[in-house]
């Protein structure tokens, strides 16, 4: 529990401080959105980028380990995106829900807690499961997010292009290419898209608690849809995960554990700077942030001790 607790806890530690500094007027109205502008445009790009050129392969890919927590969460994604449809929700809508039942916050609170929990063995399935996120799920939302304007079937070689040039796509693809090429980056260039993209989570956080703090209203009601969110990303999710690993994949209990802890974690920053960014659903996104992450270490404590005990 404690181990959940030390993950989490700094979490609700900026959010309250983005909340704070705006409930005390040291920052101005526009502040939230400017701070989320940084976010997607310059930080999350440079920790995309980061992540991808920095990594260590020298483990391999555990090919059944992405099996079951890609699949799964595709899965969530997809069918979770279909439900919003069905029920009216406009695509770019839809492409928040999805990402709300299934964009677990494995780069914040993946690695020091289940470094706690596995030790060091962990970190090879946390960067699997946080490139999978962060990068292709993430970029597949902003591709939907792209075609939002509802004439977007008769420009679709301008949306192309928009697509290209978003900093969250084409900052990925450079760092591949330097990955692929075996080329080595400039090292100060190195440092410096690490600084940058070392900002891009505890920003966000920060905005959701700025966010939060305008609409604090609208807060006090929890959405029926929020509910529901949660419900699905912190008991679905790590369900089908657990499924999948256990009967299809046959992950042995290590990976299984980690598979399963990852898919449970509380819904990641992503969502929220999409949603705010766009426009669309970020109240029930910062909703669904904050009441999935004073859920989970119930549901991760559970979950630890059931798989542990294998």
């Amino acid at each position: 529990m404690t181990d959940v607790l030390s993950a989490i806890l700094p979490v609700f530690t900026l959010i309250f401080g983005g909340w704070w500094v705006r409930r005390q007027q040291w920052v101005g109205k526009t502040c939230t959105s400017e701070l989320n502008k940084y976010v997607v445009t310059l930080a999350l790009p440079a920790l995309l980028s980061d992540i991808i050129i920095n990594s260590s392969w020298d483990h391999g890919w555990h090919w059944d380990f992405i099996g079951a927590f890609s699949i799964a969460t595709l899965l969530l994604f997809a069918t979770s995106v279909l439900i919003a449809v069905c029920k009216g929700y406009s695509r770019p809508e839809a492409a928040i829900c999805g990402l709300n039942a299934s964009y677990a916050n494995t780069g914040f609170m993946g690695f020091p807690l289940l470094l706690s929990v596995v030790g060091e063995d962990s970190r090879q399935f946390v960067l699997l499961a946080t490139l999978f996120t962060v990068c292709l799920l993430f970029a597949l939302a902003v591709v939907m997010l792209e075609f939002r304007s509802e004439d977007a079937s008769q420009n679709n070689h301008r949306v192309f292009i928009k697509i290209i040039k978003n900093p969250m796509i084409i900052a990925p693809l450079c760092a591949s290419l330097f990955v692929a090429t075996d080329i080595p980056l400039f090292a100060p260039v190195n440092a410096s898209i690490h600084l940058l993209g070392a900002s891009a989570a505890p920003c966000a956080l920060v905005t959701i608690g700025m966010f939060l703090s305008d609409n604090t209203r609208a807060v006090r009601v929890i959405s029926r849809q929020s509910s529901l969110l949660v419900l699905t990303k912190l008991v679905v999710h790590p369900l089908i995960v657990f499924l999948l690993g256990f009967y299809i994949f046959k992950l042995d209990s290590s990976s299984l554990l980690c598979a399963v802890t990852l898919a449970a974690l509380p819904i990641g920053t992503g969502p929220f700077m999409l949603a705010e960014h766009f426009g669309k659903n970020a109240m029930t996104t910062s909703q669904s942030i904050l009441l999935s992450t004073l859920l989970s270490p119930l549901s991760l404590l559970v979950i630890i001790l059931f798989l542990k005990q294998d």
